[in-house]
């Protein structure tokens, strides 16, 4: 989901069934969607009050209830039990995006034909990894790579990462689930997002590039290119697309 006006932009890949993935992920999202946009709108009003640091205060809350708000209608009825979502989601403000993140739904930036990845899984396989546990090329690696520590969606209250970006003319972001990120490399990606043709073109490519790796996930992703020095008040371009593989099993 994105606003251009607004710099806006959210995305859920959601899990518990096709069903229950698909609308812990709608609710989430399309929850933190609205009430940031009404914050926002509001906001502009007041330029004086649009600190980085409000903001991402303000998206966190918002986060929190979205994932209070996709608990409690799980609680209510027993084919929903489980539901849960991962979310990224950004605001572009000039130069600047400010970001808030759960689970292994990930944001990369391009830039001079290196990917960053900005964000940081939330799996089990991460913190292992990060807490001297297992190495990267262990192959016990792959039992818990896709083990999520923190998700939308529980009684608990998730860890939220979050992220002040500081970006510059020419920077690409990407947006995506791991439908995308789990199938083609972080060096095939870097090679894609240094390619000069329209995002819609770009976007099929990656999913091409998921499918042909033999991607059975859902793929959603969302491609942002800052074209010139922007204004304070002025968005770069946005562009969101959502693919199904040919065997989607995830929301």
């Amino acid at each position: 989901m994105i606003d251009p006006t607004l710099g806006l932009f959210v995305l859920a890949d959601g899990m518990g069934g096709t069903r229950g993935g698909a609308y812990a992920s709608s609710i989430a999202s399309e929850h933190f969607y609205r009430k940031m946009r009404h914050w926002l709108r509001w906001r502009w009003t007041r330029p004086w009050q649009f600190r980085p640091a409000h903001v991402l205060r303000t998206m966190q809350q918002t986060l929190l209830a979205a994932n209070t708000r996709v608990y409690t209608t799980a609680s209510r009825d027993p084919e929903l039990h489980g539901m849960g979502t991962t979310l990224v989601a950004g605001i572009l403000q000039g130069q600047d995006c400010l970001v808030v993140a759960v689970g292994d739904s990930r944001l990369y930036r391009s830039r001079n034909g290196v990917v960053e990845q900005i964000t940081r899984d939330q799996t089990l396989a991460e913190r292992l990894l990060s807490e001297g546990f297992l190495d990267a090329d262990d192959p016990r690696m792959n039992r818990y790579v896709h083990v999520l520590t923190a998700v939308i969606g529980r009684k608990e209250r998730p860890e939220i990462q979050h992220y002040h970006v500081c970006l510059q003319p020419g920077d690409r972001l990407l947006a995506c689930s791991d439908g995308l990120s789990g199938a083609v490399s972080e060096n095939c990606l870097a090679t894609a997002l240094q390619r000069e043709e329209p995002l819609g073109q770009l976007a099929n490519r990656l999913v091409a590039m998921a499918n042909d790796a033999g991607g059975k996930d859902n793929i959603s992703l969302v491609l942002i290119d800052m074209l010139t020095p922007q204004p304070p008040r002025t968005v770069p371009q946005l562009e969101e697309y959502r693919r199904a593989t040919a065997t989607p099993d995830q929301g």
